[in-house]
Parts: structure tokens; C-alpha cells; sequence
């Protein structure tokens, strides 16, 4: 079944990889047309919770880190890591890689991951 119509996963696999590819590059500039436009058609395609897509928000996360904008990732990895939790389950592998994303960033200069304990804790909402 191809839910993506006339764009095939592949294509949209390729778009990630070449933008994390820029962005592990030094190039946070070309990579974000790559990782912006991939991570909009998987959630319009795909939703949130696919792991396609959680995927994509990750690695939103870290161009927003790369070009300085520390709270903005921490929301995509805060969104990031709650849908994977909730749809995926908490020893995912996309939710341990959200949860090491929190953690890198937390080690950053950016200050305490306050936001944290909301992912983690939902049942609180």
C-alpha cells in the first residue's frame, strides 16, 4: 500500500538523509529546505505518531539546535520523545534517541531541560 501517493518513502527517506547530511556537514543553511519540507509532507502524509515522522521531528530538532535556536529543539524533542512513548512504546528506539537528544542538549549552553519532565510524566496533562 502507498499511502504517500506520488511521494514515495524513498524519495522522502532521501530528503532527510541529504538534509542530516548537511547539517552533520556544517551546513545548516542547505539543510534546512531538506529536513523542513520531508518532516511537513510525512505529518501530512504519515501523522505524528508514525515513526517516519517523529524521526523527521528529531532531526528538526537538531537543525534548531545547530543554528542556535535551543527552545524550539527542545520542543520538537519533547514532542518528539512523547509520541514515541505513546506510540511506540517507552523502549523504542526513537524514543531512547529523543531521550539522548534531551540530554545532549541539557549538556549544552542552552540551561536545564525543564521541559523534560512533561514528556515523561503525561498523565499529569
Amino acid at each position: 500500500m502507498d499511502v504517500l501517493g506520488e511521494r514515495p518513502a524513498q524519495t522522502l527517506n532521501t530528503m532527510n538523509n541529504l538534509g542530516e547530511l548537511y547539517l552533520h556537514s556544517d551546513r545548516a543553511d542547505q539543510a534546512a529546505p531538506w529536513i523542513e519540507r520531508a518532516l511537513a509532507i510525512r505529518l501530512d502524509a504519515l501523522g505524528d505518531a508514525h515513526p517516519d515522522s517523529i524521526d523527521s521531528r528529531l532531526a528538526l530538532a537538531s537543525l534548531r539546535r545547530a543554528q542556535g535556536r535551543g527552545e524550539e529543539a527542545r520542543r520538537h524533542i519533547v514532542a518528539a520523545l512523547a509520541l514515541a512513548e505513546d506510540h511506540l512504546g517507552e523502549a523504542s528506539d526513537l524514543a531512547e534517541q529523543a531521550r539522548e537528544a534531551l540530554a545532549t542538549l541539557d549538556d549544552g549552553a542552552d540551561g536545564p531541560v525543564e521541559a523534560a519532565g512533561t514528556a515523561v510524566e503525561r498523565g499529569s496533562e
